[in-house]
């Protein structure tokens, strides 16, 4: 397996804002100007009024990490959270405890009601698979035939058959939300699909997962690993 492109990681912390403002106050625009100017963000929220509908929001930042500069897609503060996106999680989540270090420091932003919080994760990124998935499913090559000539017969297809080879394209993980309250009912399944217009023999995969993005990665390596022909899996 080999990740080609890390998409984008999120991170999301739910925090009723007016729990972790300054006891004494602050102005907001001044706060939304000191982040803004300290992570070099190329756009910010600006209006009074756009905050109190949207809250406000950063674009293209930059962000020192392990003296590599990393740049911050998006920061925003709608009501009742943090979220931050970054080329992964470890940066997005990286950002978010400095940003809230130095709003501390500075404006006396309280920390307490952020301490032990949950923090929600999205990954997603382009992945190179070995070819194993079809390999992995029992009797999966007379499946693919009568798939391919079922397509043929319907809509009367000319071209040799081979151009209309079924294959595994999509394999989705989750769990029953029936019963799962809010906020896990609303994670995004465990998703792995075979890129829009790109050959089928490239395996490469665009890949959604809700956790870090190291966790992403490994969970990756082993449904690989638990379909490779070496396993002699039979589904």
């Amino acid at each position: 397996m080999k990740v080609i492109t890390e998409l984008i990681g999120r991170v999301i912390l739910l925090v009723p804002i007016e729990e972790v403002y300054p006891k004494e106050g602050v102005h907001i625009l001044d706060a939304i100007k000191f982040i803004a100017g300290k992570y070099e963000f190329a756009t910010r929220t600006e209006s009074l009024d756009e905050i109190r509908e949207k809250g406000a929001r950063f674009q293209i930042g930059r962000f020192l990490m392990e003296g590599r500069e990393e740049v911050i897609t998006d920061f925003s503060v709608p009501e009742g959270a943090l979220v931050v996106s970054a080329r992964n999680t470890d940066i997005a989540e990286a950002f978010l405890h400095d940003a809230i270090k130095s709003l501390a420091e500075h404006y006396d932003f309280r920390t307490e009601p952020i301490v032990g919080k949950t923090i929600y994760v999205l990954s997603e990124m382009t992945v190179q698979f070995e070819d194993v998935f079809d390999q992995a499913i029992r009797n999966f090559d007379a499946l693919s035939r009568d798939l391919n000539e079922t397509f043929v017969q319907h809509y009367g297809v000319q071209e040799p058959q081979r151009q209309f080879k079924y294959r595994v394209s999509r394999l989705d993980f989750d769990f029953d939300k029936h019963f799962a309250p809010q906020p896990w009912s609303s994670v995004a399944p465990f998703i792995m699909e075979r890129k829009t217009n790109q050959p089928f023999s490239q395996n490469r995969y665009f890949c959604r997962a809700p956790f870090r993005t190291r966790e992403h990665v490994r969970l990756l390596e082993k449904i690989e690993q638990t379909f490779s022909r070496k396993n002699q899996l039979l589904v």
